[in-house]
C-alpha cells in the first residue's frame, strides 16, 4: 500500500506549493530587514551629518573670537559659544534625537610634533557631540558620538632679530 501511494504522485502538487510560499516567505522576509537595515543606516548617517554640523558652528565662534582677539585661544571666556548646550538633530516622525555638547571644549595647549616639525608649536581645541540613536524594529539603540578638531599653529619666535 505504501508503494503504490508513492507510485500515484497523488499530493506532490500540495508540496511544491507550500515549498514555493517558504521560498517567496524568506525572500521577502530578508527584503524587508534590508531595507528596514538600510533606512536606518541613512538616519544615522543623517544624524552623523547634522552632528558635524553643529561643531563646526561651535568651532566656527571660537575661530571668530579667537581672530578678534588678538589670536588668544581662551574657549572658557567666549560668552555666546555655550549658551545652548544641546541641538535637536532630527525631529521626524514624532521622535527627537537630541545631541549635546559637553562644556567646555578640550584644549590641548602647547603640542609639539617632532616627527614633522619640531620647532613649531600648536593648540588643539577638541569640540565632541553626543547623541543616542533611537531604536528602530530589531535594532537596538546605541551612543554616538563625534569630534571635531581644529589646530591652532603659532609662528615660531624670530631667533635673529
Amino acid at each position: 500500500m505504501f508503494f503504490s501511494l508513492i507510485k500515484s504522485e497523488r499530493g506532490f502538487g500540495l508540496i511544491h506549493v507550500l515549498g514555493m510560499l517558504i521560498i517567496v516567505t524568506v525572500a521577502i522576509v530578508g527584503l524587508f530587514i534590508s531595507t528596514n537595515y538600510a533606512r536606518y543606516k541613512a538616519n544615522e548617517n543623517y544624524h552623523y551629518r547634522s552632528a558635524l554640523l553643529v561643531a563646526a558652528e561651535k568651532m566656527e565662534i571660537i575661530k571668530c573670537y579667537n581672530r578678534l582677539n588678538d589670536q588668544t585661544l581662551d574657549v572658557n571666556s567666549i560668552p555666546v559659544l555655550y549658551q545652548n548646550q544641546t541641538a535637536v538633530l532630527d525631529s521626524r516622525e514624532g521622535k527627537e534625537v537630541i545631541a549635546t555638547i559637553p562644556y567646555p571644549p578640550r584644549v590641548i595647549m602647547n603640542q609639539g610634533d617632532i616627527t614633522v616639525a619640531p620647532y613649531v608649536r600648536y593648540d588643539s581645541v577638541i569640540i565632541e557631540v553626543i547623541w543616542t540613536e533611537p531604536t528602530d524594529f530589531f535594532i537596538p539603540s546605541a551612543t554616538k558620538r563625534i569630534e571635531l578638531r581644529e589646530d591652532y599653529f603659532r609662528k615660531p619666535p624670530d631667533e635673529g632679530n
